[in-house]
């Protein structure tokens, strides 16, 4: 939530959490000022947030609304079309709308699995549909018209619980910062919407040109500066 308030400028800004879950994230929001609203499948899950928040089960059933913010935290590697739901995402962002998406970064460990052993199996991936790494983010956000501002490679963990743990949210997060290589457990890319190609810009501006014009005072007949035989 740190890292949204620091792009929200409106005094109550609207986040939508995709994959809310049990609604964690939503309290923590709500407690900070935000209005809160869910995208979640389970319909359990959605019955028991609904008294609280607007929970809606799938993107399409947002509508017209436009968010400050969007979240999705451990979920987009669920979706069936993870970009397709970035795209739509992205146009339910404000202008200078916020979308925060966390993965699990398993690409490192499958990258060195495939170099150990030359394969892998789906079980190694868990229950999530497709593997995220640095390389696939960033085309997910050029696909989708998005530009990433942030990458967050340090996650608040306890280091003293082994020292497996010390060396994945301790020692490879330092490694991260001081290099280009992206080897922790998470990954966290705070992204905003990328400037407008020229064909949108002109698609953007043609009914404003339309809205301002003006009728011609005499308009001229039908043919007329046609030649004639």
């Amino acid at each position: 939530i740190g890292l949204v308030q620091g792009f929200c400028r409106s005094p109550q800004p609207a986040l939508l959490d995709y994959g809310c879950s049990y609604g964690h994230l939503m309290d923590i929001a709500a407690a900070k000022g935000f209005s809160c609203s869910g995208a979640e499948l389970v319909e359990r899950l959605r019955q028991k947030l609904q008294p609280r928040y607007s929970v809606y089960k799938a993107l399409d059933e947002v509508g017209q609304r436009h968010f400050d913010a969007i979240t999705a935290i451990d979920s987009l590697y669920y979706s069936p079309d993870p970009v397709a739901d970035a795209a739509h995402m992205s146009c339910l962002l404000k202008e200078d709308g916020v979308l925060v998406i966390r993965i699990a970064n398993r690409g490192p460990l499958l990258h060195w699995m495939l170099r150990l052993h030359g394969t892998f199996s789906n079980a190694q991936m868990g229950d999530q549909l497709f593997v995220f790494n640095d390389r696939a983010m960033r085309l997910l956000a050029k696909r989708t018209g998005l530009v990433v501002r942030k990458v967050v490679v340090r996650e608040r963990k306890q280091l003293c619980d082994s020292w497996l743990h010390l060396l994945a949210y301790g020692l490879l997060p330092m490694i991260c910062r001081l290099t280009s290589l992206k080897w922790t457990p998470g990954l966290t890319y705070v992204l905003q919407k990328g400037p407008a190609k020229p064909a949108q810009r002109r698609a953007q501006a043609l009914p404003r040109i339309m809205a301002n014009s003006k009728p011609l005072a005499h308009s001229p007949p039908p043919g007329a500066g046609l030649p004639t035989r």
